[in-house]
């Protein structure tokens, strides 16, 4: 039911485990209260190469190391883009690089290794783990573990303790544990909350979050509050899709003040998992 439901919300686990040629297109336009809106769009190809039994992808991406890090291995496509205490500013940038993916024993593994197209160019490596742990008929446990190496800039991680339980058919509740670190300084981010996520019928999707926001530098301290309502509807056949999330943080630079905001987000999601 999480794959299912995972599909239908955008979510880039899905990307990052799919044994087909797939493509994502969106394009997402931010508006937060009192400031001008932006708009920004990324793309994301992995093609399957031939007579490889679907172990080798060819992939290229556009999209900045904030949204890899934050809408990754479940957490939902509709959370609100982060505020700078959330995540590390990086420009967008393209990459290109070879996956190669393989299953064994429940356990998905998956390695990149590429180059992202900057002046002068830099090479990059990642590598992925995930395995989905039942604990009963409802409760899954799903820990992700990502590693991701860029040249000049050294490593970051990201990991997922994320715990998922059917309620029934329509309903899924998870419980998202992510916590976020680079070399580069050193700082562990901390996002924790609860997720329900409510398919009201094959082409109409909504999604309640709420996440608390914790850093670890220059000490221990939570740093946001996030609230947000995402609506997502099947627009054209299988593949077009349209979202509206609107938002309240309370961010710590901000005195804890509520910072209201509202998302839309056009998606195109071509392939199959």
């Amino acid at each position: 039911m999480a794959d299912s439901v995972d599909s239908f919300f955008g979510d880039q686990r899905m990307d990052d485990e799919a044994n087909g040629s797939r493509i994502r297109i969106f394009t997402l336009t931010t508006i937060p209260e009192g400031e001008l809106a932006t708009t920004e769009g990324s793309f994301r190809v992995q093609l399957v190469l031939p007579k490889t039994q679907k172990r080798f992808q060819l992939v290229l991406t556009r999209q900045d190391d904030d949204q890899n890090q934050n809408d990754d291995d479940g957490n939902p496509a509709t959370t609100p883009t982060p505020t700078n205490n959330d995540a590390q500013t990086n420009d967008q940038a393209t990459e290109a690089g070879l996956r190669y993916l393989w299953n064994e024993a429940n356990v998905n593994v998956s390695t990149d290794l590429g180059i992202r197209a900057e002046i002068p160019p830099r090479i990059f490596a990642q590598g992925r783990i995930r395995k989905n742990i039942e604990i009963d008929d409802n409760w899954v446990f799903r820990p992700v573990q990502k590693v991701r190496w860029l040249q000049f800039e050294g490593f970051s991680a990201n990991t997922n303790l994320n715990f998922d339980r059917r309620i029934n058919d329509a309903w899924l509740f998870r419980l998202v544990n992510n916590i976020q670190w680079n070399d580069q300084d050193y700082r562990i981010i901390l996002r924790n909350g609860p997720t329900f996520l409510h398919k009201l019928s094959d082409k109409i999707g909504m999604s309640y979050n709420a996440f608390m926001v914790t850093e670890s530098s220059p000490n221990s301290r939570v740093e946001n509050y996030i609230l947000s309502i995402g609506y997502r509807q099947l627009l054209y056949k299988k593949w077009f899709f349209w979202e509206v999330s609107p938002s309240m943080a309370f961010p710590r630079e901000n005195n804890f003040h509520r910072s209201p905001a509202w998302s839309v987000k056009f998606e195109a999601i071509v392939g199959n998992i």
